[in-house]
């Protein structure tokens, strides 16, 4: 509700003095991945919604809500004949449908749309407005930026059988028309993409400072880096994470069944368990260039001593990175050379808000670096490097690397810039 979700940010703004960003997914009427592209009126009522908006900018937050920007409820009773003609089709004639939410009784299968599903558009840029119009910074358009670029064999369509080009092509003048409608409101999109770099201001990319948690591997045989940001930065905002501070998905309480949600004896102290993971995730996140992100920020997060630690490293980090934003936001990711340090082994807890109830797996990085680091250039030429110990202990460390070379010890779970060519013992 707007209260959870407002409360902890309002409060995380004042304690750190800094602007602070919402991306509030459950603010609509429907179940998550339920009865798209029907989403207004929001879930607690337009008042309460719009207050909440003005009470959050008042703090200096930003607010930016979910909309899903291709994707439409097959199973709804807004599908109609619409749904059909602007929907996507397999090379069989079929439209496909995935049922996302393993969490609602009966199966709703959203269904990708095709660049010129002209009807669920228009429905998509009304929101946007709508949303611009109760006082929104930003509106989130999920799937887009990672999954538009798909072929359709529509008999309803222009393009031709099978084609990619133009169905991608009628996504960027849907993004386009949505931007020209709505001057000044920011538009962002799930993980980075070249195809669309032009339409958004700002991506959310989960799977790359979180993929042990995603499931995506661990060493040796998988490693995630930062190339988007060696190739794109300071042309969009990243921000995102999947981080828990407590180990506990979000559940919705008056939309999902509760049957199905996890009881009290699942849960166990995942803080004990997985001591490492909260730091790990959050410090790669900055130490990539991505702005500081905490998903499923509940109150007591930020005013329960027992998650001290935890809030204390979230302040730091915004400070830091608030204060190093002409390398962190503005600059240029360096080759980062070589940083000698310690290793620790890392248990990740793989667990999700569709996870059956009792159910997680564990991930385990042998040997993980203490030290996260990387080098960057700001616009005025100076270089830097940037590291993080995320440990709970002090870490020495030597970096090498053609820009300069370092050597020191951090404090346990703190954050170090050192200048080129300064030397630090």
């Amino acid at each position: 509700g707007c209260d959870t979700v407002s409360k902890p940010l309002e409060k995380f703004a004042a304690d750190s003095g800094l602007p602070c960003a919402l991306h509030w997914d459950w603010w609509h009427r429907y179940a998550k991945d339920v009865g798209y592209p029907t989403y207004w009126p929001p879930y607690e009522g337009a008042e309460k919604f719009t207050e909440t908006v003005r009470r959050l900018k008042d703090a200096g937050c930003y607010t930016m809500v979910y909309v899903n920007g291709m994707s439409r409820d097959r199973d709804d009773a807004s599908w109609g004949a619409d749904g059909e003609k602007d929907a996507q089709y397999e090379h069989d004639g079929t439209i496909h449908g995935h049922h996302w939410n393993p969490h609602t009784i009966e199966p709703h299968r959203l269904t990708t749309v095709c660049g010129e599903g002209a009807g669920f558009q228009g429905l998509i840029r009304e929101t946007i407005t709508t949303l611009r119009g109760a006082g929104l910074d930003a509106v989130y358009l999920d799937q887009v930026s990672c999954a538009a670029a798909k072929r359709c064999w529509s008999p309803h369509h222009r393009h031709p059988k099978g084609d990619v080009l133009g169905p991608l092509e009628g996504y960027h003048a849907y993004l386009q028309a949505a931007r020209a409608e709505n001057p000044g409101l920011a538009l962002g999109s799930e993980e980075v993409s070249e195809a669309f770099l032009a339409d958004f201001d700002l991506f959310i990319s989960l799977f790359g400072t979180s993929y042990e948690r995603c499931g995506l591997g661990t060493l040796p045989e998988f490693e995630a880096v930062p190339v988007w940001n060696a190739l794109y930065h300071g042309l969009s905002a990243v921000f995102g994470s999947y981080l828990l501070i407590d180990g506990v998905p979000p559940w919705d309480d008056d939309r999902w069944p509760a049957e199905r949600k996890w009881k009290p004896s699942d849960e166990k102290d995942w803080r004990s368990m997985f001591p490492d993971q909260f730091f790990v995730e959050f410090a790669r996140t900055v130490a990539w260039g991505n702005q500081p992100t905490a998903h499923a920020l509940k109150l007591e997060h930020v005013t329960d001593p027992k998650f001290a630690p935890e809030y204390r490293f979230m302040l730091e980090t915004a400070k830091f990175y608030a204060a190093n934003r002409e390398f962190l936001f503005d600059g240029e990711l360096r080759a980062p050379g070589r940083l000698t340090c310690a290793a620790k082994k890392v248990d990740f807890m793989r667990r999700g808000i569709y996870h059956p109830a009792g159910k997680y797996e564990t991930a385990v990085q042998p040997a993980l670096p203490t030290v996260f680091h990387n080098v960057w250039r700001a616009t005025d030429g100076r270089t830097a490097a940037i590291l993080v110990n995320w440990s709970d202990a002090e870490q020495p460390f030597a970096l090498e690397c053609p820009d300069g070379s370092a050597e020191g010890v951090i404090p346990a779970r703190s954050w170090r810039k050192v200048n080129h060519g300064e030397r630090s013992k």
